[in-house]
């Protein structure tokens, strides 16, 4: 059970990011910085480590979201 109130409708670290904006802005620019900026890894090899992360730390939502993000980066969508 969460110590703060997060709304039901988003889910994993999108409800958090919601909760306090203020907060959320740094880590919002952070990630895509990580995952879309300057690299020698392309986009989607970089959403496919992140997948793997989020696996390993247990994370289904954010392994979903990765998973989901890689699939398309590799399409070409």
């Amino acid at each position: 059970m969460p110590h703060i109130p997060l709304p039901s409708h988003l889910p994993g670290i999108t409800g958090l990011l919601e909760y306090r904006k203020d907060t959320a802005a740094p880590i919002r620019v952070l990630t895509q910085i990580l995952l879309r900026g300057e690299s020698t890894l392309t986009p989607g090899e970089r959403e496919l480590i992140a997948t793997v992360v989020s696996h390993n730390n247990e994370c289904t939502f954010c392994t979903s979201a990765h998973t989901a993000a890689a699939d398309l980066l590799f399409r070409g969508i």
